[in-house]
């Protein structure tokens, strides 16, 4: 009986095998852990589902523990490989290409496949979406805990969109797994990551979202481009205001101050603030910006 899934990389957010194998452990209801941690661990029936070109070179040593080996990639070359699959109790392959090149290394590898890794959700749109953007080290969890207390006490359906942000020389293995994290702490599974989302990505999500959210240490400030590209494609904005922000932008009028909201806003009051954030953002257009550079 498989008591765990082992592989070599274990974040689902940069490798595909990773979030294969989290699928997979979620399925058989075992735990994955590290390959690399074997001959320490509690475990005495692991599957080990890796590509050993994937390891480096200071884990590349045959592992001193009994196994079941599923090969996602296989190099009959690499005696690293080679070994790997001899030493195995069984052997599977994940499709039937890398069947023939384990054979002459395992006559007994057997073919498997590999499903769909990503989940199924409700196919139904909730009542309330709210797009938000994401940086783990910058996330306001009061205000984000404020933002659910508001669409909790509206009583419709939600679900919260976060597009992530990400800095310069800031890793997604870092960045993605704790945003994931602290999001769900407050949202549950109300919150659906998207990743870094393209231009026209941004565009679409704006345009079905029913609000985006954006919070800031002190206050929304003028430079803020993100809100001002909400507020461009119609999206009311619900964000953080104080004596810094732009004088434009007026709770209840151009935008939403979270910290001033008692409840949701209702249908009507969303459809002004779009009306009139539209209109204002005529006065702070590219072609406005140029003028006064020029001047």
């Amino acid at each position: 009986m498989i008591d765990c899934i082992a592989s070599y990389h274990l974040n689902p957010w940069t490798c595909g095998i990773a979030k294969f194998n989290l699928r997979l452990a979620d399925a058989l209801h075992v735990p994955l852990v590290t390959v690399v941690g074997l001959p320490h661990s509690r475990y005495t029936h692991p599957l080990v589902s890796v590509n050993p070109s994937e390891f480096a070179a200071f884990d590349r040593a045959p592992l001193a523990v009994s196994y079941d080996l599923l090969l996602h990639g296989f190099d009959p070359s690499d005696p690293f490989a080679v070994t790997l699959a001899q030493r195995a109790g069984r052997v599977w392959a994940g499709n039937e290409v890398l069947t023939s090149v384990i054979r002459p290394s395992r006559r007994d590898v057997r073919t498997v496949w590999c499903p769909s890794t990503i989940p199924a959700y409700r196919a139904e749109t909730p009542e309330i979406q709210v797009l938000t953007f994401g940086m783990a080290h910058k996330l306001d969890a009061a205000r984000y805990g404020r933002l659910r207390n508001l669409l909790e006490g509206s009583g419709r359906t939600y679900r919260l969109n976060v597009s992530t942000a990400l800095h310069e020389r800031t890793p997604w293995e870092d960045t993605l797994p704790v945003l994931e994290t602290e999001m769900q702490a407050i949202f549950g599974s109300k919150v659906h990551l998207l990743g870094n989302l393209s231009d026209a990505g941004m565009a679409q999500a704006l345009h079905d979202a029913t609000a985006m959210a954006a919070f800031f240490p002190d206050g929304v400030r003028a430079n803020n481009t993100t809100v001002w590209a909400a507020l461009e494609h119609g999206c009311p904005v619900i964000t953080n205001l104080d004596s810094h922000s732009p004088k434009p932008f007026v709770h209840g009028a151009t935008v939403f101050d979270v910290d001033r909201l008692e409840t949701w806003p209702t249908a009507a009051s969303l459809r002004d603030v779009q009306v009139h954030a539209w209109e204002m953002c005529s006065a702070y257009s590219w072609k406005e910006l140029v003028k006064v550079l020029v001047a």
